[in-house]
This record gives C-alpha cells, sequence and structure tokens, in this order.
C-alpha cells in the first residue's frame, strides 16, 4: 500500500510497484485516515506500506503509531523528502520496517521492501 498526499507520488510508486511486484494488488491511499481505514478492512491482505510522513490531517508519525497499535504485524516503510532524523523515536514501534528517502527509485523502492520482509 502506497499513502502519499501527492498524486504523482503515488502514481509512481504504484506504477513501479505493478511492474516489480509479479501480480500483488498495490493500493493507494491520499491520506492516513483513509489509509487505517482501508488496512481496518483488508488487514489480512496487506503486507507492507510505504507512508508519507507529511500529510495534511493525520501524519504519518500519528498513522504509524496507530498502525502499530491495531495492526503490528504489518511493516511500514517510512517516506520523506527530509532527512531521516525525521523518523527518529518511531524506529521503536514494531510496525517500523525503514526509511525511504524521496525521491526513491525503483530499485530503491525494491530494495526498501525487500529489506523490510527479511528483517521480520
Amino acid at each position: 500500500m502506497i499513502v502519499d498526499d501527492e498524486p504523482g507520488v503515488r502514481a509512481t510508486a504504484r506504477e513501479m510497484l505493478e511492474e516489480m511486484s509479479g501480480g500483488f494488488e498495490v493500493l493507494t491511499c491520499s491520506s492516513g485516515a483513509e489509509a487505517l481505514d482501508v488496512i481496518a478492512g483488508a488487514v489480512d491482505d496487506i503486507s507492507c506500506v510505504i507512508l508519507d510522513l507529511t500529510m495534511p490531517g493525520l501524519s504519518g508519525h500519528e498513522v504509524i503509531r496507530e498502525i502499530s497499535r491495531r495492526f503490528p504485524g504489518i511493516g511500514v516503510i517510512l517516506s520523506s523528502g527530509y532527512s531521516e532524523t525525521a523518523v527518529d523515536g518511531l524506529d521503536e514501534l514494531p510496525c517500523f520496517r525503514g526509511f525511504l528517502k524521496k525521491p526513491y527509485t525503483s530499485a530503491e523502492l525494491l530494495s526498501a521492501i525487500r529489506d523490510s520482509h527479511q528483517d521480520h
């Protein structure tokens, strides 16, 4: 699942994942609240969330905390154009699986997803 308030980022990341996923369905959400609703309805079908840190409404910080509380088995990779220091303290959460700096390439996205599954 891709969660980002920027339509271009969602579309590009979805395209990257669909090209490399080998048939996995890629869900997209434009807000943290929408993502939490979608996850609640499809928790068994979601293995990884690429979550933007800076969004209107619920921030990525709030969303990852809520995912950790309600759905700790789902891996979350935080993404931001800011430095990795933006995730300080969040790496202690059970669902945290890494940080992906924007803009990222297909190879970086794939590597982050692979790493997130190998660690857990």
